[in-house]
């Protein structure tokens, strides 16, 4: 069984961030980022990224290589961890995991996962032709040093004494 860690390292009130690495696979490791989590950010479950736990994965195809998608039903039932951007992150399921480096990737998940799974296929060890469901996990943790930063809006005051509504003598009184 093929397990896919998420490690959460830090977070505000809009992204929480983290690491992403896969057992067994040493060369594989990227950032991710996710709505804030429902833990430190106090907002509605309806607004928050996938609790903390383990999840069984299933992958849908993506072109010529898989996504996983979160297992479930409800709410994060279309929560997948994509390559995508920011703004492209927002427009897929609630709890969706948004993965990335400083540097270009040299193979992206999905290519990973389905080289994983041709070798467990050669192997013997997997179904041919689609892996079942069951055989990837998700395991999300929080990292000991979390470290949630809170961001406090600056507040603007207008002093009374400067703003002024106008002048009384601007208005005309005979109109």
């Amino acid at each position: 069984m093929l397990t896919i860690h998420i490690e959460r390292t830090s977070g505000d009130s809009e992204w929480t961030f983290g690491r992403l690495w896969i057992d067994g696979e040493t060369t594989f490791r990227c950032n991710t980022t996710e709505l804030p989590s429902l833990e430190h950010s106090g907002l509605d479950e309806s607004y928050c990224a996938l609790p903390l736990g383990k999840r069984v994965l299933r992958l849908t195809m993506d072109g010529l290589n898989y996504v996983p998608t979160v297992d479930v039903n409800g709410k994060y039932s279309s929560a997948k961890i994509l390559d995508c951007s920011l703004s492209e992150l927002q427009m897929y399921g609630l709890g969706s995991i948004r993965i990335w480096t400083q540097r270009p990737m040299q193979r992206s998940l999905g290519e990973v996962l389905t080289e994983y799974i041709k070798r467990q296929q050669y192997a013997g060890r997997m179904r041919l032709p689609k892996p079942r469901r069951g055989e990837f996990l998700l395991e999300i943790t929080e990292a000991e040093d979390f470290r949630y930063i809170k961001k406090e809006k600056p507040k603007v005051e207008i002093p009374e004494d400067e703003f002024d509504f106008g002048d009384d003598d601007y208005f005309d009184d005979d109109i």
